[in-house]
């Protein structure tokens, strides 16, 4: 382990980050050495600047967007780490909080490598029940003809079997005179 490296790697230690966080701190900066092409002992504020630069042209990242994301990154971990020690064992999710986490499933199917508080395959089901919930609400009746009540059923097959000459059109009219409103196709059926 280079000098550089034990020093980084004390200093996290003493800031309080996490194994993850120190691990993730040394891939950027081997990352950074490597596209320099040059030992990290050996960088220079001119290297950061150039460094930046292809971040911004190249990774189409904005100037203002780098620091602004770290910003994000760190509040997030920093509420996930407080979750994790206040919060119970087993997490309540409001609709709006499932909603959200498989809206960004479906946006970006890899932003499951990132879930912490929640299992993907949790957000998957929550997926999978959203999209059952959908189709039964599509398929659900809407409107139609009106059920008849058996009342009225039992006197329609009565009328019929009393007169077996009359048809649809002749029942329908006897109803009606009964004052019961009913249509002649539910007669006829």
């Amino acid at each position: 382990m280079t000098v550089l490296r034990q020093r980084m790697t004390e200093d996290m230690q003493v800031r309080n980050l996490s194994p993850h966080t120190q691990t993730s701190y040394l891939q950027q900066v081997a990352l950074f050495a490597r596209y320099l092409r040059t030992s990290p002992d050996a960088l220079t504020p001119e290297h950061i600047r150039t460094y930046q630069i292809h971040l911004t042209n190249e990774k189409k990242l904005a100037p203002n967007s780098i620091p602004t994301l770290e910003a994000e990154i760190w509040i997030l971990r920093q509420q996930i780490n407080v979750l994790r020690r206040t919060a119970p064992k087993k997490q309540t999710f409001s609709s709006i909080d499932r909603l959200i986490f498989v809206g960004l499933y479906r946006l970006r199917p890899s932003v499951r490598d990132a879930l912490a508080i929640v299992k993907p395959e949790t957000v998957v089901k929550w997926h999978r029940a959203g999209f059952r919930l959908y189709w039964r609400w599509k398929s659900k009746a809407r409107g139609g003809r009106p059920t008849i009540p058996s009342e009225i059923r039992r006197l329609v097959h009565e009328m019929s079997i009393a007169n077996p000459l009359w048809g649809a059109p002749r029942i329908h009219g006897e109803l009606l005179k009964l004052g019961v409103d009913i249509r002649q196709t539910s007669v006829a059926k």
